[in-house]
């Protein structure tokens, strides 16, 4: 037999459809969904690369088309930093008197992050020709993941010490942040081999222009009522243009000697452009359509690398040293103290040195994307998606899963609302809307929107403002496109023979 009658297109989005409504039992935030089953915005083909847009060309305006901004905290919000406290009738933070520090605490895992992502398009394009798509595009982007421990806000709150003041022991392992800038290059095409299957692939040239990669952090504090046992180890990889370093006799180098030349003309554009950092990356895309009703479809986005050769310091720590506290009887006594900062700050610059390795070339991977979706089409007009987004980096897997609305009641004109699950607890919403007017399309669209407000008053005021204080998450992407060949209905009735 063929391997089809056991494998049929019909049967793999089955499975999909499956897989999608079971990821929803253990999700978390993800940057924001509503753009995959926007109708009427070229750029959802940014999220799958089968997707081919409505319109036979568009263009997008650079700088906007589109502008793209995502922020979550996990599992931190403002109210739990800064918050109204009735009884003293004003806003205090969680490190104040009365603030419940336990319940603080409570709130952070093991493992907690902090995600940003930014790019803007400098230049998009796109065209149809016959039953193919095809796309070009010009993008700056930027990444920022920071990673961080329990301990660290422990810290600030109880020191050393526990809630009963004994001493104990804090671990910093884990800390660490991976950042990278980079422009992309992409040329993608997408096949429509039947009215139902659509396949779509994208390649993308990545020049990386600045990068900090924390591979490794081990840093622990044994404390106890006469000394502390400080144990540091990190590696980290660095690629930062105009940075200059120095090292002592020993062939270590100082963490407090970093220094930031300024760049004449030339130089700032050879780091931005020519002496950059090659990477590749690929998008692969399917879209099928096994019921009218019915419509499937995967995607995997940015499933690359870059490797980083130019500007390179890797820093390399392994120190341990016990501290046995500092003499302050010279507060006592009236001696001048002044010096006793200046003792400190020159231990921690002697002892907590690193080795650097310059030159050393290192890659790193980019966060990657797997989408799963799927559209229950109730006629042209009114649709809704079910959607499951994965990011994979660095060994971290985190999922989301989005229900959306989709409404295009005339061709000008089209809206979504999304509803995301945001870290098992709350529930945010999205909003996203596309208006054409001749050859001009822009849209507007927002996931996480925040549904709760607490009101605060200014100081010296008795006038309250309502602030989101509860989110902990915010997407947005904003485009302006000049869009020609949208109604394609009309040229396909032209091209029907009126004589058989």
């Amino acid at each position: 037999m063929h391997l089809k009658t056991f494998i049929s297109p019909r049967v793999i989005a089955n499975v999909l459809l499956v897989v999608l409504i079971l990821s929803a039992a253990n999700v978390h935030s993800q940057p924001g969904n509503i753009l995959y089953f926007m109708k009427g915005v070229p750029q959802s083909n940014l999220l799958n690369p089968a997707f081919q847009p409505q319109c036979n060309f568009y263009f997008g305006i650079p700088g906007v088309s589109p502008f793209m901004l995502n922020v979550q905290s996990n599992p931190v919000r403002p109210h739990d930093i800064l918050f109204y406290n009735a009884s003293i009738d004003s806003v205090i933070t969680f490190l104040h008197p009365l603030a419940d520090k336990d319940k603080f605490l409570s709130i952070f895992s093991n493992h907690n992050y902090v995600a940003t992502d930014l790019s803007t398009s400098l230049f998009s394009l796109g065209f149809r020709i016959k039953e193919m798509y095809f796309t070009l595009g010009i993008s700056e982007k930027a990444f920022v993941r920071v990673g961080y421990p329990k301990d660290l806000f422990r810290i600030p709150i109880y020191f050393a010490l526990d809630k009963n003041m004994n001493p104990t022991n804090l671990s910093l392992s884990g800390l660490g942040i991976n950042a990278s800038a980079y422009s992309e290059i992409s040329v993608g095409v997408s096949k429509k081999f039947t009215d139902e299957l659509t396949v779509g692939v994208r390649g993308k040239l990545l020049l990386g222009q600045a990068n900090i990669n924390m591979r490794k952090t081990d840093i622990n504090i044994n404390t106890s009522l006469t000394q502390w046992d400080l144990v540091s180890k990190f590696e980290l990889d660095a690629s930062i243009p105009f940075l200059q370093t120095m090292k002592d006799e020993t062939g270590k180098t100082r963490l407090d000697t970093f220094n930031f030349i300024q760049p004449t003309s030339k130089q700032a554009l050879d780091a931005a452009l020519w002496k950059t950092n090659l990477g590749m990356a690929l998008d692969l895309g399917v879209e099928y359509k096994p019921l009218s009703w019915l419509t499937v479809s995967a995607s995997l986005v940015d499933f690359g690398a870059i490797k980083w050769k130019h500007n390179v310091n890797s820093l390399t720590q392994d120190t341990s040293y016990t501290f046995h506290g500092i003499d302050v009887t010279g507060v006592f006594t009236g001696a001048d103290t002044g010096k006793i900062g200046n003792k400190i700050l020159d231990t921690i610059k002697n002892v907590f040195k690193a080795y650097n390795n310059p030159n050393t070339a290192y890659r790193t991977i980019l966060p990657s994307k797997v989408y799963l979706g799927a559209t229950f089409n109730l006629g042209e007009k009114v649709s809704f998606g079910l959607l499951s987004m994965t990011e994979i980096f660095q060994g971290k897997v985190r999922e989301s899963v989005s229900v959306s609305a989709n409404l295009m009641p005339i061709k000008m004109f089209s809206t979504s609302f999304s509803y995301s699950l945001l870290q098992n607890k709350y529930h945010d919403v999205g909003f996203g809307l596309s208006l054409k007017t001749g050859p001009w399309n822009m849209y507007y669209l927002f996931d996480y929107l925040p549904t709760t407000f607490d009101k605060y008053k200014a100081k010296n005021s008795n006038i309250r403002f309502p602030l989101p204080v509860y989110s902990n998450a915010f997407s947005m992407k904003l485009g302006f496109n000049v869009v020609f060949g949208c109604n394609r209905k009309k040229k396909q009735l032209r091209d029907v023979p009126l004589i058989q």
